[in-house]
């Protein structure tokens, strides 16, 4: 079984085929072609394929979507039922999402416990989808298999090292993806907008006079750790500007969960030019990861890390498979074998949105039920021996006009000042006790203003009650007696005590609810 990968980046296009023996894998062909070369057209490509096609029998193509499309999302969930977990499913996925969930594809994978599940979602919009298959068909592609960027670069990473939690790095042609792999998933991925091509441009820039050539092969000796005494200036900016964000997504992957859960580092795509940053980097006090070292022959396939990591991750199609691509899409050569696998896989996705579907209706039946019967509720105890309120043909209604109805009736002014006997508020009263008081006599030494009772759905008549404690300090217990008499005149009291202690004098009161005119 073959598998042919394709990536584009910028403008490089690389490609890897990956031979499966049953549980053996073998890289056959790897290489990497620059599409502004003259000799590189869609015909050129075309010819390409169909040689390697040719000579492997059965060839399959795999494409990936960028990391910067892909949302890696990570939720638990306190059910380990299969039927609640397609219920709650959708809904706890959409919170985390910027985009509606009916707008993107959603690859879950779920991990039972015995009362939750661990859920590791992969998320693209629709949009990136079609953006990314019009992207292939530009060049005549048509991929069987359509995965993402953190998905290859993980399946690489666990090719070559088993059981090891690290964070691999990976720069291509115009970007650097990072990706971090623990306890045999990729549970983190990011990117940083810098890759080989940036640095020879901003070298061709310092060496103007440079052929291509020189400058890719001087980018290789000049020493990125240490640029201070460099003169090369487009390139000493560009060092410090990647070094920067390289420290930045090393940080955000490190302390993602909360505590440190990588040491080691695993350098593949343009491993030089980040080897070098690694030197820089160790120069930092907090910088404590190692390198992880491969074979010389291992070394030469970890430059095409991504095109080989994208074609073992259908060859392996277990349960960290990514296949954004439905079964009924892939092409007819595709191998028998294959497609009973994917087969399986795409009609457990379709059983998925189905289930998703058909709860999201079903939830909403029972919302508005619920709330139908709270209504029927809050007319029977507020407005069945309201005579103003119009409730024949009530019963004929559904939930949205039997709302629309009552809420149309309490628009309606009842009385004078309204619905309610609203309270006296804290700014009014504050307002009463400034006009009531003579300031070069009295001081204010405590307001407590405590709303005790209130109208609510149970109860929609019930009054506003309001509790008062306010302590005042004077000299004289005349003026305080005055002040207190005045207050009452001024505020809806209903009851008035005061107390005095030495020279402070409190006094405890209800207000009454006054009408707002």
């Amino acid at each position: 079984m073959y598998l042919l990968s394709i990536i584009l980046e910028g403008v490089r296009v690389k490609l890897a085929v990956v031979k499966k023996d049953k549980k053996e894998f073998e890289i056959l062909f790897t290489e990497s072609y620059n599409s502004k070369d003259r000799d590189f057209d869609p015909s050129f490509f075309e010819k390409v394929i169909g040689e390697l096609k040719q000579k492997y029998k059965g060839l399959c193509i795999a494409t990936s979507i960028d990391t910067d499309h892909v949302l890696l999302r990570k939720l638990t969930l306190p059910v380990s039922n299969k039927k609640a977990i397609f219920k709650t499913l959708p809904f706890q996925i959409e919170q985390h999402l910027p985009f509606p969930i009916e707008e993107g594809i959603i690859y879950p994978f779920i991990e039972k416990h015995k009362s939750s599940c661990d859920v590791l979602a992969f998320c693209i919009q629709n949009s990136s989808y079609e953006k990314h298959i019009s992207s292939m068909s530009s060049i005549g592609v048509d991929p069987h298999f359509v995965s993402c960027t953190p998905v290859a670069l993980y399946r690489f990473t666990n090719f070559l090292f088993k059981d090891v939690n690290t964070i691999t790095m990976y720069m291509g042609e115009s970007k650097t993806d990072i990706v971090s792999v623990f306890e045999n998933k990729p549970i983190y991925a990011l990117s940083i907008p810098y890759g080989k091509r940036h640095f020879f441009v901003a070298l061709k820039k310092d060496r103007k006079d440079y052929s291509d050539l020189e400058v890719e092969t001087l980018l290789y000796q000049l020493d990125l750790a240490d640029m201070d005494s460099s003169k090369d200036e487009n390139l000493k900016e560009l060092a410090e500007l990647f070094s920067m964000q390289l420290d930045r997504a090393l940080y955000f992957v490190m302390h993602k969960e909360g505590q440190r859960i990588h040491e080691t580092l695993f350098y593949t795509g343009e491993k030089h030019i980040l080897f070098q940053f690694h030197a820089r980097l160790e120069k930092s006090q907090d910088f404590t990861f190692n390198k992880l070292e491969v074979s010389d022959e291992d070394a030469r396939s970890s430059a095409f890390a991504l095109s080989v990591g994208l074609c073992l991750d259908p060859l392996i199609a277990d349960n960290m498979s990514v296949q954004f691509r439905a079964v009924k899409a892939a092409q007819k050569e595709l191998s028998t074998a294959l497609i009973k696998k994917y087969t399986l896989c795409g009609l457990s996705m379709i059983l998925f949105c189905i289930a998703a579907s058909f709860s999201s209706n079903l939830l909403l039946k029972q919302k508005e039920k619920t709330l139908d019967r709270r209504l029927a509720t809050f007319i029977e105890r507020n407005l069945s021996e309201d005579p103003t309120f119009k409730s024949k043909g009530l019963d004929n209604l559904a939930f949205i006009g039997k709302l629309k109805k009552v809420r149309k009736h309490f628009r309606k002014v009842k009385k004078p000042y309204g619905y309610y006997l609203l309270p006296t508020t804290v700014s009014e009263l504050i307002d009463t006790i400034s006009k009531a008081k003579a300031e070069e006599d009295i001081k204010l030494v405590k307001l407590d203003y405590d709303l005790l009772e209130f109208p609510n759905l149970d109860e929609a008549f019930k009054e506003y009650k309001t509790k008062v404690e306010l302590k005042i300090k004077s000299a004289n217990k005349e003026i305080a007696e005055i002040f207190f008499n005045e207050l009452s005149t001024r505020c809806e009291i209903e009851s008035l005590d005061i107390k005095e202690d030495s020279g402070i004098y409190g006094a405890t009161f209800f207000l009454k609810s006054t009408p707002k005119m």
